[in-house]
């Protein structure tokens, strides 16, 4: 546990600073300089690790509830954030309280149970998770290529065109390459 706690100490500091710097102060950054570097997102592989190793039960109720007031804090920060240089979406530290209860509640013994099985849903929750960390790795050139190509205003329209790409990218890559895909973008 006290890896976990520095990790995340050295990664919310990381994010903090560069929220910093892109949001607050106005600078323009490529996602691969401030998103790649390992201090940002090492304590969500961390926090994946002390998740394997343990037993996951754990009471959901105050994780939800800190997933709805993160959700709520990430939507003032945002409106916060715009008043200084017209940004406040992406990365900052109420959208890594999010992500860190929800991969809490997400990862819970409780839901995995409920998702194990045979169902369509269960399926297509393993299906994913089977290249969730392709995902990572390669959603963000879609959102900046989607919205140079063919600019969409809707949210949730943009999302699914941003997911549909992504997928397909992932599935073509596991079909032609498949040795490089696993090796290198992580599709297994």
């Amino acid at each position: 546990m006290g890896g976990v706690i520095l990790f995340a100490l050295l990664s919310f500091a990381s994010v903090a600073a560069v929220n910093y710097y892109l949001n607050i102060q106005g600078h323009e950054l490529p996602l691969l300089i401030y998103g790649a570097p390992f201090p940002v997102y090492g304590f969500f592989f961390v926090l994946g690790v002390w998740l394997a190793r343990h037993p996951r039960r754990y009471r959901l109720t105050p994780l939800c509830a800190g997933l709805l007031l993160s959700v709520a804090l990430a939507m003032a920060e945002s409106w916060w954030q715009y008043s200084f240089h017209g940004k406040g979406v992406g990365i900052k530290m109420s959208v890594y309280l999010y992500s860190t209860f929800a991969i809490l509640i997400l990862f819970s013994r409780r839901l995995q149970d409920a998702y194990t099985g045979r169902s369509l849903v269960a399926r297509l929750v393993q299906r994913v998770g089977e290249v969730s960390f392709g995902v990572y790795l390669t959603h963000c050139y879609f959102i900046v290529a989607l919205n140079k190509l063919c600019p969409i205003g809707n949210w949730t329209l943009h999302w699914l065109a941003v997911t549909a790409a992504t997928m397909v990218f992932i599935l073509v890559g596991r079909r032609v390459a498949p040795r490089f895909a696993v090796q290198t973008l992580g599709f297994h």
